[in-house]
C-alpha cells in the first residue's frame, strides 16, 4: 500500500477542525449585532485612525468591505470565522506533521481557538482581519524556517514580504510568527543550541520585517497627511521599560495562565490561582528536557522567551492596555505549555509513584489527555457561545430596541437636533477583563450619537443629517426644536 506523503498527513484533521470551528462560531455571527466601533464606522468612508496606528492594511480592508448597515456586519464576521477557522487548519496541519496524532491535535487545536482571545474575532466585525494577519504571521515563521534549512534567500524573502504585510495588517496578531516556533520546538524537543539559533533567526527576521513595517506605513501616514497616534509610540527610557516588564509578568503572563477565564482577579487571587500553575508548569517543562540540569535552565530560559515575544508590539509599545484580542499568541503558548507540562506530570508520577510500566504509562497519558481534552472542548464551547452572545448580541438588541421606542416621537419637521443624556459613568460593568467587562457598550462615549443615527436610518428611514450632542447631565437651556433621548433610565436597569 502507498504510503501519503507526509505534506498530507494533516490534510483531514485540519478539514475537521476548520468545519468543528465553522460549526461553533458562525451561529452567532450570523445573528444581528454591531459593537462598539462597528456602529461609529458604518458611517465611515475613510478610516484614519488605522494610519494613524500603524495599520494601512487594515484601513485598505476596511474602506473595501465594511458595510452601511447592521446587516451588513454580518459578512464580516463571517470573514472573521473563516480566519480562524483556517488559522486552526494550518496548525492542526503542522502538529501532525510533527508526530501529534491526529485525534489529540484536532481537539487541541479546537480547544485552544476557543479561548476567550477570539471570541472577538467572531462577534465583532470590526476585528474580521485579526485572525487573518495571525495566520500571516504563523506562515511567515514557517517559511522563515524553512528558509533557514534550505538556505534559500527567495524563502527568506517571502517570509519578510508575508511578515510585513502581516504587521501592516494588525501588529499583535503579526506576532504568530513566535507561536508557530513556539509550538514547533514543544512538539519536537529541540534542543536549547537550536532553540537558540531558531530564536536569534527569527528576531532577525522580526528586526528586518519590522523597519520594513515601520517605514512604509510611515509613509502612507505622511502621504495621507495624517498625525501619528500616541498609541504608536515606542519605549525610551529605562524606567518605562521596568514599568513595562512588571505590567507583563504581573498582568499578561498571569491572565494567558488562567486559560478560559475571564474574570478580573485581585493581586491575591492572580497569585494563588495562576501562580500554581505557572510553578506547574516550569515543573513539567522542566522534567521533559533532556541533558543536564544547565540545558533544562536554558530550555525553560527559552520557553519563556518566546513565550514573551509572542507579545513582542506590547512589549516594546508605550501602552498597558490589557485585552484579550491583543493576547491570542500569548494565550496559544501558554495553553500549549499547561497541556505538555500536565502530560509530563502525569507521566512521571505514573512512572514513580503508582510504579507502571513505559508502555502502561504511555497508554494512560493518551487516554488521560484525549478525555481531558473531550471534557475540555465542550465546556469551551458553552463559554465562547455564552461571551459573544452576552457582550455583542444581546446588548445590540436591547440598545436597538430602547433608541427606537426612544425616538417614537421624533419629528423631523419639528425637531433640528437631538440631545442625548449620556455619560460612562451612568453604566455598570462586569468584574472581567478587557471587552468582557462592558455590560453595554453604550457606555463608550463613542456609540451613542452615532447609535442614534444608526437607528433613525434603519429603523425609521431618516436618512438627514440630524445632529446628535451627547451632554453628561439634562439641559435646562433646550430649544424647542430639540428632541432628548435620555439614556439614564436604560443605564439604571442595567444594574437592577
Amino acid at each position: 500500500m502507498q504510503r501519503v506523503p507526509i505534506r498530507f498527513l494533516g490534510l483531514v484533521p485540519a478539514l475537521l477542525s476548520a468545519a468543528a470551528v465553522g460549526a461553533i462560531y458562525l451561529p452567532g455571527a450570523l445573528r444581528r449585532s454591531a459593537w462598539s466601533d462597528d456602529i461609529p464606522w458604518l458611517e465611515y468612508t475613510e478610516f484614519p485612525i488605522c494610519y494613524a496606528i500603524g495599520r494601512p492594511v487594515c484601513a485598505v480592508g476596511y474602506k473595501i468591505l465594511f458595510p452601511v448597515t447592521v446587516d451588513g456586519l454580518v459578512l464580516l464576521r463571517v470573514l472573521g470565522v473563516a480566519g480562524i477557522a483556517l488559522l486552526a487548519a494550518v496548525m492542526v496541519s503542522c502538529l501532525v506533521n510533527w508526530g501529534v496524532p491526529a485525534g489529540r491535535a484536532t481537539l487541541w487545536v479546537v480547544a485552544a481557538v476557543l479561548l476567550p482571545s477570539f471570541h472577538s474575532y467572531a462577534g465583532w466585525g470590526a476585528a474580521f482581519m485579526m485572525p487573518w494577519t495571525a495566520v500571516l504571521g504563523f506562515l511567515s515563521g514557517l517559511l522563515w524556517l524553512k528558509a533557514d534549512s534550505r538556505k534559500s534567500g527567495v524563502w527568506r524573502a517571502l517570509a519578510i514580504a508575508v511578515l510585513v504585510l502581516s504587521l501592516l495588517s494588525y501588529p499583535p496578531s503579526a506576532m504568530f510568527c513566535w507561536v508557530y516556533l513556539g509550538l514547533r520546538v514543544l512538539v519536537l524537543r529541540t534542543r536549547p543550541k537550536l532553540v537558540l539559533k531558531q530564536v536569534l533567526s527569527m528576531t532577525w527576521l522580526l528586526l528586518v520585517a519590522g523597519m520594513g513595517f515601520v517605514l512604509i506605513a510611515s509613509a502612507l501616514r505622511l502621504v495621507k497627511g495624517i498625525p501619528v497616534s500616541y498609541r504608536f509610540r515606542t519605549l525610551s527610557s529605562a524606567p518605562e521599560v521596568f514599568e513595562k516588564l512588571v505590567w507583563f509578568v504581573s498582568h499578561p503572563v498571569v491572565v494567558a495562565a488562567r486559560p478560559f477565564l475571564i474574570d478580573s482577579p485581585s493581586n491575591t487571587s492572580a497569585l494563588l490561582t495562576g501562580g500554581p500553575i505557572l510553578v506547574l508548569v516550569v515543573i513539567g517543562l522542566a522534567s521533559r528536557s533532556s541533558g543536564r540540569p544547565v540545558e533544562r535552565l536554558a530550555s525553560l530560559c527559552l520557553y519563556a522567551t518566546i513565550l514573551s515575544l509572542t507579545m513582542f508590539t506590547h512589549l516594546v509599545g508605550v501602552e498597558n492596555q490589557l485585552e484579550y484580542r491583543f493576547m491570542a499568541g500569548i494565550s496559544i503558548i501558554m495553553f500549549a505549555y499547561i497541556s505538555a507540562a500536565g502530560v509530563e506530570i502525569v507521566r512521571v508520577a505514573s512512572l514513580s509513584c503508582l510504579n507502571l510500566s513505559q508502555r502502561t504509562t504511555g497508554r494512560l497519558v493518551t487516554v488521560s489527555s484525549l478525555l481531558v481534552l473531550i471534557l475540555l472542548v465542550p465546556f469551551a464551547v458553552l463559554r465562547a457561545t455564552q461571551n459573544i452572545d452576552r457582550v455583542f448580541i444581546k446588548p445590540y438588541n436591547d440598545k436597538e430596541k430602547y433608541v427606537q421606542e426612544a425616538l417614537l416621537g421624533f419629528d423631523l419637521d419639528l425637531h433640528n437636533r437631538i440631545v442625548a443624556i449620556s455619560d460612562p459613568s451612568f453604566y455598570p460593568s462586569r468584574q472581567h477583563l478587557g471587552v468582557y467587562s462592558t455590560v453595554n457598550d453604550l457606555s463608550h462615549p463613542w456609540v451613542p450619537a452615532p447609535m442614534i443615527r444608526l437607528v433613525l436610518r434603519e429603523i425609521y428611514e431618516v436618512h438627514d443629517t440630524i445632529k446628535v450632542d451627547v451632554v453628561a447631565r439634562e439641559d435646562t437651556n433646550l430649544d424647542s426644536t430639540d428632541y432628548v433621548v435620555d439614556f439614564r433610565p436604560f443605564a439604571q436597569a442595567l444594574k437592577d
